[in-house]
């Protein structure tokens, strides 16, 4: 053996190694976020918590059916959503809508005040 076989069997050796190392790594990161996931989905998630999915629909939670969880939105609606797509538990950045009544004064618009007198618009039409 020469030298540059050497060089090469220490070489072959460090990318393998850094190989396992990232592997490693990797599959140590996936546990620890699948326990959080776990964690967040336990008996402790209460109703009305406010959760963000990862395309970034803001719902409060309402409940969990196996891999679904259904969410409400701002308006009311129920809709559901898979496990998977749940970045986490987020207050949303606007202000929640309250139910509240709101008073509209309905103006009372008489023939009198129109510019154009609706008599002559039916006669354009008939010609």
């Amino acid at each position: 053996m020469g030298e540059g076989s050497t060089g090469i069997i220490i070489m072959v050796v460090i990318l393998f190694g850094g190989l396992f190392l990232m592997n490693y790594m990797g599959k140590r990161s996936q546990k620890r976020r699948q326990e959080e996931r776990e964690k967040m989905f336990g008996d402790g998630l209460e109703p009305g918590v406010w959760m963000q999915t990862f395309s970034g629909f803001f719902g409060r939670y309402v409940d969990t059916d196996g891999d679904v969880v259904i969410l409400e939105s701002p308006s009311g609606e129920e809709t559901y959503w898979l496990k998977a797509a749940i970045s986490g538990q987020l207050e949303p950045p606007f202000e929640a809508v309250q139910d509240e009544t709101i008073d509209v004064d309905i103006l009372d618009v008489s023939d009198s005040d129109l510019p154009i007198d609706p008599d002559d618009l039916n006669q354009d039409n008939d010609r």
